[in-house]
């Protein structure tokens, strides 16, 4: 799409709605594109330390990320069962407290 949002024809339709002529576009697209770099690299570094990296290499060696991710996830799911035990426990019950 070499027509779409060409930056003169941007800058002219802000000129003409606001009647400011906009400056130094060059300093604030190297600004958008530093910004996008920055935020860009956090991601990579918050997948590489939750290593999702790792887990997409191993679905494109034929299993599923999901299945990755879930072997390399040190969490534990609850049961169902797990809940009812707490509720049924007097620990897990509610107490009610009488001022006397």
């Amino acid at each position: 799409m070499p027509d779409f949002l060409r930056r003169d024809d941007v800058a002219a339709v802000y000129e003409q709605q606001t009647g400011y002529a906009p400056r130094d576009l060059d300093f604030y697209t190297l600004l958008a594109a530093l910004r996008h770099g920055i935020v860009m690299f956090r991601i990579s570094r918050r997948a590489l330390h939750r290593r999702m990296l790792d887990a997409w290499s191993r679905a494109s060696t034929g299993s599923s990320p999901a299945r990755a991710v879930s072997r390399s996830s040190p969490t534990r799911r609850s049961s169902g069962s797990d809940a009812r035990r707490a509720r049924s426990s007097p620990a897990g019950s509610r107490a009610t407290h009488r001022a006397g």
